[in-house]
């Protein structure tokens, strides 16, 4: 296993969780209402763990496929934050 990869998508995923979006919004008003708290929080980190999972393993598969896909990736996220 590549370490260096491995601490960057760790990384990227701590900061895609810890950010509060609809998902984590949804869990925090559950959780203050105390209603179905623990049902909540085990379906949304194993979906998380699901679609980050297929997320990570489609990149790969893309990335092994196609060597110009991180190249081309690299540039449209440029443009998308430009």
């Amino acid at each position: 296993m590549n370490w260096l990869s491995f601490s960057h998508g760790a990384a990227l995923c701590a900061s895609l969780i810890v950010t509060i979006g609809a998902q984590n919004a949804f869990v925090l008003r559950q959780g203050i209402m105390r209603s179905h708290v623990g049902k909540i929080v085990a379906l949304c980190a194993l979906s998380d763990c699901i679609l980050i999972s297929a997320g990570v393993g489609g990149a790969s598969v893309l990335v092994e496929r196609y060597p110009v896909f991180v190249h081309v990736m690299l540039y449209v996220g440029l443009a998308y934050l430009v």
